[in-house]
């Protein structure tokens, strides 16, 4: 969109209200431009809903659990399984690996690469008995 540059010193000239004429397209360009951006930044809001809600348990209700008076009550240094998850992220840096690197392989059986293949695979006979003409025109001819 093409929009008159009115300098300061033209205003006079042209007029007020023509200068004015175009702010409503200027705001318009600008709520545009404003919107585009939220709705590029609409991933980053989603994901981070999705955090609260998933990773941290915003969506639970607060409800008291029920107890359970045939279980033994967990004792309270005992972590959740989510803190159990989040810390392997830091024991799996500290720990050493649990194997050695690989052995290098030995080759497996058969012909070495590079030598010649001496015993030549056997063919054997399809057994076709049916006699066939050899060109078309010949068959053509006969089925007629």
């Amino acid at each position: 969109m093409q929009l008159p540059v009115v300098e300061a010193g033209d205003v006079g000239r042209i007029g007020l209200r023509t200068a004015l004429a175009g702010l409503p397209l200027l705001r318009a360009a600008a709520e545009a431009d404003r919107r585009w951006q939220s709705f590029l930044r609409r991933f980053d809001l989603e994901h981070t809903f999705r955090l609260f809600k998933q990773t941290l348990g915003w969506t639970r209700p607060e409800l008291r659990s029920p107890r359970h008076p045939w279980e033994k009550p967990a004792p309270p240094a005992r972590p959740t399984p989510a803190r159990v998850r989040r810390g392997f992220r830091n024991l799996r840096v500290k720990a050493a690996l649990p194997a050695g690197a690989p052995k290098p392989g030995r080759p497996g059986p058969g012909r070495p690469s590079g030598s010649k293949n001496r015993r030549p695979t056997t063919h054997y006979d399809v057994g076709k008995t049916v006699k066939r003409d050899r060109t078309l025109t010949a068959r053509r001819q006969r089925t007629g």
